[in-house]
């Protein structure tokens, strides 16, 4: 009978563990698009200040001048 016992508390602590790194893990990759989504927005916040700021400066914005030298090379 104390086998039986022993071997459920070993059950117990092994259950436990993999829900334990299993959570880990699942937070891990939140963590990681949470920061890979904030990146983008970050380079697609610049890319339109950029764009403003050409415009406001009367130059060309950067795929503007993109399709210039394209057309160019044609």
């Amino acid at each position: 009978m104390e086998q039986a016992g022993s071997n459920f508390s070993w059950f117990m602590a092994y259950l436990i563990a993999s829900i334990l790194l299993i959570a880990g893990v699942a937070a891990g990759i939140m963590v990681w698009q949470h920061r890979k989504h904030k990146r983008e927005r970050r380079k697609t916040a610049r890319k339109a200040r950029a764009r403003v700021r050409a415009w406001r400066d009367g130059k060309s914005t950067p795929s503007q001048q993109a399709d210039l030298d394209r057309k160019k090379g044609l």
